[in-house]
């Protein structure tokens, strides 16, 4: 019922739209009361049962499909020697 509401008014207007989910990103920043959250993105899985897993640290690898989002959008073209915001 929510996610309804949400998406309903985000879209009356694009700076409703914006509004809202500008709103609902800080909501989740503020249930992280300990900082847990290092990314705010659903995350990728490759569906090919042959292609190579991205390789991560011990630490790192509980954020495994966050982290395979970036390596799969920002490994699709050359990034070397570029400056790159998100």
């Amino acid at each position: 019922m929510l996610a309804r509401t949400v998406n309903a008014l985000a879209g009356i207007s694009p700076a409703l739209r914006r509004a809202v989910t500008r709103t609902w990103y800080q909501y989740l920043v503020g249930l992280d009361r300990d900082n847990d959250m290092l990314f705010m993105n659903y995350g990728y899985v490759d569906l090919d049962p042959s292609a190579q897993p991205t390789e991560l640290s011990a630490r790192d690898e509980r954020y495994r499909y966050c982290v395979q989002l970036y390596h799969h959008v920002a490994g699709a073209v050359d990034l070397h020697g570029m400056d790159v915001l998100e």
